[in-house]
């Protein structure tokens, strides 16, 4: 659904650039981006980027992010995980 803009309540046009942004915690540490990918094809076709953060020596956070190019995907996405 557009947001509204500030002109008098006309609906703002979503830009085809617009990307949505997902962090994730409790990745489990044998999960790499290609996997964290895959997951999340169950709710999102759209996946622009996956990334799983290691710290400074390569041990694996179990934080990672998604980036989807539909609003839509985003949310299910998220309620999902």
């Amino acid at each position: 659904m557009p947001s509204l803009g500030r002109n008098k309540g006309h609906p703002r046009s979503r830009k085809s650039d617009d990307e949505f942004v997902i962090f994730l915690q409790g990745i489990p540490p044998h999960c790499r981006w290609q996997e964290l990918k895959d997951l999340v094809r169950q709710t999102a076709l759209h996946i622009r980027q996956a990334v799983v953060y290691d710290d400074n020596h390569g041990t694996p956070t179990g934080i990672g992010q998604i980036i989807v190019k539909n609003e839509d995907e985003a949310w299910r996405t998220y309620r999902m995980y």
